[in-house]
């Protein structure tokens, strides 16, 4: 059963905000149709509507200044002395009407909501200025006019809130719902009266079930008797999640104005003293002005000690700018120990790298060779975790430039042969990913230990065996040969004999599901190349003679029969045709049929099944192709024999040019090891 605990608040001088009147339709209309003739009528039947509302507390001139109706806005304001008040109005998102024409993006409308709000709000008797107020104002997303300027991209209108209201710089909370305050923990020895008095809560709190009092429980570290059925919700007027993450997410006006590139306005900003510089997730207008370098500059001229900030993620400005190459080296110039200083916090994010390990896993040389000319032996940092150098972590992310950027640099030769936490060089990491490309520039370096163990005993050739996974793969063949050949004979030929034992026992287990997945797409193909090419024997090119052939040889060897055969029976084109063409045929229906006598239980059979197919399919391909390019040729021949001979060409080139793409990895493979090619670690059954 709920109970409810009402919480009283001390307030004796709190007065109730007095409740504004809702908009008549007849306004709203006149207001969103742009209708003056009857906005002049309803106000002068009326003048106090002027100051009513809709639901969402736009009042009139909001709703001008959101629609665009600049002639109905002057007409709002030239309402005197009731229309200086509307200016410094906000609706339930916190936003004035010059807020919303910011919104908007217009800027000639704000600027005259600025214009004739200098001219009608003036300073009242204690010294506060209503204009500076209304500019002041913000939103509940903690945006002030001066933010929306810069947002929706109004430097110079931004110039003149800033001329008029320095302020509007400075750091600045985001608006909270009236009355509310940041959530304060609840004493939860005290929720067992029935009637409480708590002066940090303004309303009320309802206890439904104990769950929800966890969080109450870590904050206080206090018990509580609750039942298992009750709870404590928050008060009414408390600081939500979403109000939380807000002040996470907020930006400063200056971080704004730096990211958009406004040279002129982060100099007007810089000139007051207590300007804010902060945005979301503890960045600051440092990082914001990565890609605009003399807005850089001026930041760390004026602002040096950003450069040695860092942000909730722990990342320092140098690894925040790391894409940067001009920022970078100013940032050095400034400071080059920057160089020296590691991130902090997640691991994945680059927590214990420093910039030059950052540049290596992104692969950015030029930042590189800015840090070591800075600072040489920065370069030799590793990270806190691991221990891995820039080798290491250039390998591990593939980073190719960087890789031989490291091995061409004398300086960073010392990167080359060492070890991590594991006792891996970088050579074991770029074996254990089969990497061929850099595992090639490794082994070809002069100062590389290609006979280097790890912690565990394994050498580089060790690890990639280990790949089981990869050894279908080019690059795994590719990846032993080049490791392999790396190290002495005795032991090569020891490491390739196991090797290749073990290739052909996975192999074993492996060759009927692969052979059924292949011999289901052999037989498809096979079954379709049979069915062109006996169809093509029934359609000869030409047709069939009605009567005696009058393409006849030279020798004057005629048919005498009255007709029946083809008409270019006598040409050798034609000849090749029909040879081709039955080539083609039988070697395809050998394929079909063998498939169907296959004896799937007997593994040997299943090999030589493989083996004689396999030659079968690529003889009636290519029989299949010149049996096309002769036909053709047959037919165009006597009319253009340019092209019938460029159809002839194409169609006898294709089997051999469809071979050597299809062998291409393996014929590059024997022309780069030459003799130490073996054929037979390749992933081929």
């Amino acid at each position: 059963m709920a109970e409810e605990i009402n919480f009283q608040l001390a307030r004796s001088n709190e007065v109730s905000k007095p409740k504004t009147p809702l908009m008549d339709r007849q306004l709203l209309k006149a207001c969103t149709k742009n209708d003056l003739k009857l906005f002049r009528q309803l106000i002068d039947r009326n003048p106090d509507i002027l100051f009513s509302v809709t639901p969402h507390e736009n009042n009139c001139l909001h709703l001008a200044a959101m629609l665009g109706h600049q002639d109905l806005a002057e007409e709002i304001w030239s309402m005197a002395p009731s229309g200086p008040s509307l200016f410094s109005c906000t609706n339930k998102d916190g936003e004035t009407p010059l807020i919303v024409a910011l919104m908007a993006g217009n800027a000639p409308l704000a600027t005259d909501i600025l214009t004739a709000a200098s001219g009608l709000l003036q300073p009242d008797t204690e010294g506060g200025h209503p204009l500076n107020e209304m500019l002041m104002k913000i939103d509940e997303r903690g945006d002030n006019a001066l933010h929306h300027a810069i947002r929706n991209g109004f430097e110079k209108l931004a110039l003149k809130f800033l001329t008029i209201e320095p302020q509007l710089s400075e750091d600045i909370e985001p608006r909270l719902s009236e009355d509310i305050k940041p959530r304060q923990p609840v004493d939860l020895e005290q929720l067992q009266s029935d009637d409480i008095k708590h002066p940090s809560l303004p309303l009320k709190v309802k206890i439904h079930s104990l769950p929800a009092v966890q969080p109450l429980l870590k904050r206080t570290g206090k018990s509580t008797s609750l039942a298992s059925d009750d709870k404590v919700e928050y008060p009414e007027g408390t600081e939500s999640e979403s109000e939380s993450e807000l002040r996470v997410r907020k930006e400063s006006a200056m971080f704004m104005a730096a990211r958009k590139g406004y040279s002129e306005l982060v100099e007007k900003m810089l000139e007051i003293p207590s300007s804010g510089y902060y945005g979301p997730r503890g960045y600051s207008a440092l990082e914001a002005a990565a890609h605009h370098s003399a807005i850089f500059e001026k930041l760390l001229r004026e602002r040096p000690e950003l450069a040695h900030r860092t942000s909730e993620e722990g990342l320092t400005p140098l690894t925040a700018c790391m894409t940067e190459h001009n920022t970078i080296k100013i940032l050095l110039e400034y400071d080059p120990f920057l160089a020296y200083v590691k991130n902090r916090g997640d691991p994945e994010a680059y927590g214990g790298f420093s910039p030059f390990l950052v540049a290596a896993q992104l692969g950015l040389v030029p930042v590189a060779q800015e840090i070591i000319t800075a600072c040489p032996d920065s370069a030799y940092l590793t990270d806190e975790k691991t221990k891995e150098n820039a080798l290491h972590i250039a390998i591990r992310y593939n980073q190719k430039e960087f890789v031989n950027f490291i091995l061409n640099t004398r300086l960073l030769h010392r990167l080359i042969n060492q070890v991590d936490h594991k006792g891996q060089l970088p050579l074991h990491i770029a074996a254990k990913m089969c990497n061929p490309e850099i595992l090639r520039c490794l082994i070809a370096h002069e100062r590389q230990d290609s006979t280097a163990i790890n912690a565990k005993c394994h050498s580089a050739v060790d690890i990639v065996c280990e790949r089981k996974k990869l050894w279908s793969t080019l690059k795994w063949a590719e990846s032993f040969l080049s490791v392999s050949n790396a190290i002495p004979n005795g032991w090569r030929n020891l490491i390739t004999y196991v090797t290749e034992s073990s290739m052909k026992q996975q192999a074993i287990k492996e060759v009927k599901s692969l052979i059924a997945r292949d011999t289901n797409n052999t037989s498809l193909i096979a079954v379709l190349l049979a069915t062109i090419t006996f169809a093509a024997a029934f359609t000869l090119p030409g047709g069939l003679s009605n009567g005696p052939t009058g393409d006849c040889p030279a020798s004057g060897d005629c048919p005498t029969d009255d007709g029946g055969l083809p008409i270019f029976a006598w040409k050798p084109a034609f000849q090749v045709f029909l040879i081709s063409d039955t080539i083609a045929m039988c070697s395809s229906l050998a394929v079909a049929f063998l498939n169907i006598l296959a004896t799937w239980e007997d593994l040997d059979y299943l090999l030589n099944y493989r083996k004689t197919t396999r030659p079968l399919m690529w003889c009636a391909y290519a029989a299949t192709v010149v049996a096309f390019g002769t036909g053709v040729f047959t037919v165009m021949e006597p009319k253009r024999l340019w092209l019938a001979i460029l159809i002839l060409v194409l169609c006898c080139i294709l089997p051999f040019l469809t071979k050597i793409i299809a062998d291409w990895p393996k014929i590059k493979l024997r022309l780069r090891f030459g003799r130490q090619f073996r054929s037979d670690l390749l992933p081929t059954m």
